[in-house]
């Protein structure tokens, strides 16, 4: 995990209108807060700034009164976020889904020690007491940001430890298809995933569509897999009945690299086909 100063961190504040959001929101992110670029394509310190107030816009003009003083102080922290040898570390899932609850961990030396955890779209979200491992836990999540949100951890010496984390939208499989010729079994499906999963943001990482189907009478499971680097697009695959004739039941999925899809294609029954061997040599019975 690179760690690294952020005392050139903010370019620009978020413009913040007048429009209500009723709650008020505390973002308080101590002056001396260590960022962890955990991935190499994580925003770095320079871009950092940017890609929080891009994920915000979607939420952040409604704040009004002492919320949008709250929002502009924590702006104004993020400045003077510098590297701390303290050890206390907040450790998050690297992509979230928008609106969908995940858990945040602080991960420290001192136990039944109390970690206030906090994201830049909610502020502060709750304490939680660290376990006679030295854990602590609190679930969150981000109702409408969309792009790159921060989550913090921090305790009352003034240990903080803070990460971002991709908000992003589920993959989607849809307008499947099937049938069967020859023996073979064919799918097809649409696919899209999100501008922010990991498949996109992560050049290591590609699109998996997979054609599944399962023997109805022995229940086992064969499948066929294709690597796609399109965000997406339409796929078709086939595959021989790894048990010989009789009912298949047939889905595909597409996989975003960290969150996968699945659609249900229906039965089909094949007629007449030889059952896979498990090695050239091998006898089936």
């Amino acid at each position: 995990m690179k760690r690294t100063s952020l005392a050139l961190l903010l370019a620009s504040t978020s413009v913040i209108s007048s429009t209500a959001i009723s709650e008020e929101r505390v973002y308080d992110l101590p002056a001396n807060c260590e960022y962890g670029q955990v991935e190499s394509f994580d925003p770095d310190t320079g871009a950092l700034s940017n890609a929080i107030d891009s994920g915000a816009k979607v939420w952040s003009e409604g704040l009004i009164g002492a919320s949008l003083v709250s929002w502009t102080g924590f702006i104004a922290a993020v400045w003077n976020i510098v590297e701390s040898y303290d050890y206390l570390r907040v450790e998050v899932p690297k992509f979230v889904v928008q609106g969908e609850s995940f858990r945040a961990k602080g991960n420290l030396f001192d136990t039944f020690a109390n970690v206030n955890f906090h994201n830049s779209e909610l502020g502060y979200v709750g304490t939680d007491k660290s376990s006679i491992e030295g854990n602590a836990y609190k679930t969150m999540s981000f109702p409408e940001t969309y792009g790159v949100g921060l989550v913090w951890v921090n305790r009352a010496s003034g240990m903080c430890s803070a990460e971002s984390v991709w908000v992003q939208k589920r993959p989607v499989a849809s307008n499947g298809s099937m049938s069967q010729s020859s023996g073979k079994v064919y799918g097809s499906i649409d696919y899209a995933v999100d501008q922010y999963s990991r498949a996109v943001v992560d050049s290591k990482k590609n699109v998996v569509v997979t054609l599944y189907i399962q023997s109805d009478f022995y229940g086992t499971v064969s499948s066929t897999s294709v690597s796609k680097t399109a965000s997406s697009g339409r796929v078709s695959l086939n595959i021989l009945p790894h048990q010989g004739g009789g009912l298949y039941n047939v889905w595909m999925s597409v996989r975003d690299g960290t969150y996968t899809d699945s659609l249900d294609l229906g039965t089909v029954l094949i007629r007449d086909s030889d059952p896979i061997k498990p090695c050239p040599t091998c006898n089936i019975n």
